[in-house]
């Protein structure tokens, strides 16, 4: 086994190690309790309006209570965007590593092939954590589960994959001079 290999199953290690502690960051925050969770992204939700607004006081109860909800709402399910969105990146490069790791060369061809294979798996692999997520959720006090966040989830997990995947695609094509 030559230094290239070795680098790859290193790099598969961490990035499965990444992705299986990311799961358990996801977990965690599931497991709050609403109002545990409410707290935290409404203490952010006012501090992002105070610094975008900074007249926000002066608005009637009504404007102020809109625009934190409206912020609520947007800065929540950004959260699952973004949370999955690092899932994917996380999965996808254990993926490419794993598919990678015993093999030198690669030509361009192969290198499309194994990704659009493991694209999907990725992306799979990512709705399928978002329903146990949502699930999970069930059983967690003041929590209940929603399709559209398993929606966003999957969403953000595909923008991260799609990221990831592009570039690692550029990268190899500087690398080969292709």
């Amino acid at each position: 086994m030559n230094n290239i290999d070795r680098n790859m199953q290193k790099l598969n290690k961490l990035f499965f190690t990444l992705t299986i502690a990311w799961m358990v960051v996801i977990f965690i925050f599931s497991a709050q309790t609403g109002d545990t969770s409410a707290n935290l992204s409404g203490g952010i939700t006012e501090a992002i309006v105070s610094f975008i607004f900074s007249d926000f006081e002066t608005y009637s109860p009504e404007k102020q209570l809109s625009i934190l909800d409206t912020a609520h709402y947007i800065i929540r399910k950004g959260a699952h965007f973004t949370e999955y969105g690092i899932l994917g990146i996380f999965s996808i490069l254990t993926l490419l590593t794993y598919v990678c790791k015993d093999k030198v060369r690669f030509t361009m061809h192969k290198v499309k092939g194994h990704m659009l294979r493991i694209i999907p798996i990725s992306l799979m692999f990512c709705a399928l954590y978002a329903v146990s997520d949502e699930i999970h959720q069930g059983f967690t006090d003041n929590r209940y589960p929603a399709l559209t966040d398993v929606l966003i989830d999957s969403s953000g997990a595909l923008c991260g994959i799609l990221f990831t995947s592009l570039m690692f695609y550029i990268f190899h094509i500087k690398k080969s001079g292709t």
